[in-house]
């Protein structure tokens, strides 16, 4: 430590908000940036209704009972809940306390800081997968999402009985387990072409191709390939199999009269 350094200011200015806590909940210090998180002056964090008045009720007791175990165990905890600023806005909190033992008696010690865009994210997130596992399972064909690297993701029913596998047996692995052998190096073919045109749609319709079960037997399927994430998302590839047993076997019949 140089002889003009300062943690105490430079503690004081950064975003993080530090906070001690006793256990009753009552706030013992907390730094100047609570003005900037709430819009409340440090005396008004130290009232004791002040986590009632700000605080959701519905964020109560994940936030009360996580720090009751920290106060037993003596240990630390991070937990995130939903404050209320003196302007009304909510805003998403994450709270990292620690248990310290003080001539004054036990306490809470760490910082808040916001993190409500990381909040807004997780939730977009989490209705984009919703939608797309919705999408899964409501449509009729057999449905298999992947990376962009062709790693499955997911998959609906009829694919787990199309294929014969259940999810938990190909999550994790390469679309290319489920092609038969000598298919399997035009899957890096398929997908080029589609980065090229994802507009095409079926993209080896009219053309020879088969999937593989989990017992060895194949079957002829019209593949197709749609882009389900937007750009600024984790890319997804939605691969859609229809079998095309049945049609085959009319058409062999018909050339066949």
């Amino acid at each position: 430590m140089t002889p003009n350094s300062d943690p105490t200011g430079f503690l004081e200015t950064a975003p993080l908000v530090p906070i001690e806590i006793d256990p009753s909940g009552r706030v013992l210090y907390v730094g100047p940036q609570a003005q900037d998180l709430l819009g409340l002056r440090a005396e008004d964090w130290s009232a004791a209704d002040f986590w009632t008045r700000v605080v959701p009720p519905d964020d109560h007791s994940t936030m009360w009972e996580v720090r009751r175990n920290t106060f037993e165990a003596r240990g630390r905890h991070e937990v995130d809940y939903r404050m209320e600023r003196a302007d009304g806005r909510v805003v998403w909190v994450a709270e990292i306390l620690h248990f310290a033992e003080t001539d004054d008696g036990p306490l809470l010690r760490g910082y808040l800081w916001d993190v409500t865009g990381r909040k807004r994210q997780e939730l977009a997130l989490w209705k984009h997968e919703e939608r797309l596992r919705g999408m899964l399972r409501k449509a009729p064909d057999a449905l298999i999402l992947t990376d962009a690297a062709g790693v499955v993701v997911n998959m609906n029913d009829q694919a787990e009985s199309l294929f014969q596998y259940s999810l938990s047996d190909i999550v994790g692995s390469s679309l290319e387990h489920l092609l038969p052998e000598s298919l399997r190096p035009r899957l890096a073919q398929l997908q080029s072409a589609f980065e090229r045109d994802p507009q095409r749609g079926s993209i080896v319709e009219g053309q020879p191709f088969s999937i593989q079960r989990s017992d060895g037997s194949e079957l002829p399927v019209e593949l197709s390939l749609s882009r389900v994430s937007g750009e600024d998302e984790e890319a997804r590839i939605l691969w859609s199999a229809r079998d095309l047993t049945v049609r085959r076997r009319a058409e062999a019949k018909q050339r066949g009269s």
